[in-house]
């Protein structure tokens, strides 16, 4: 009776396996017709960003280091008249509560003559 047993498990077990598989493979993306369309090409790294026209060193504004020049160059602030444009309310919330976002804004205002 426990071989029956184990081998109902089993079988409920293999059929349980096949239809999960069934159930989860990917359609095949070959149209019925036999149109056949090429996959647009992936790349494992980006292109590089280009390099901005008039990039400014941020870090010659009084608080702003190395760390806070890279994530302002992620946000798309590279130079001195980006900062002095920036929202200070929107840009302060990409950084912590110790960051003097409006005081850079001002000193970037004051070297652009903005």
């Amino acid at each position: 009776m426990k071989r029956i047993i184990r081998l109902l498990t089993l079988a409920g077990a293999v059929v349980g396996a096949v239809w999960y598989a069934k159930q989860h493979t990917a359609p095949d993306p070959t149209p019925a017709d036999g149109s056949w369309e090429p996959r647009p090409q992936l790349r494992a790294v980006p292109d590089p960003a280009p390099p901005a026209a008039t990039a400014d060193d941020l870090t010659a504004i009084k608080g702003i280091g190395p760390v806070y020049a890279e994530q302002l160059s992620e946000l798309g602030i590279r130079s001195f008249s980006d900062l002095a444009t920036a929202d200070a309310e929107a840009l302060a919330g990409s950084f912590d509560g110790r960051a003097a976002v409006s005081d850079w804004i001002e000193e970037a205002r004051s070297r652009t003559g903005a």
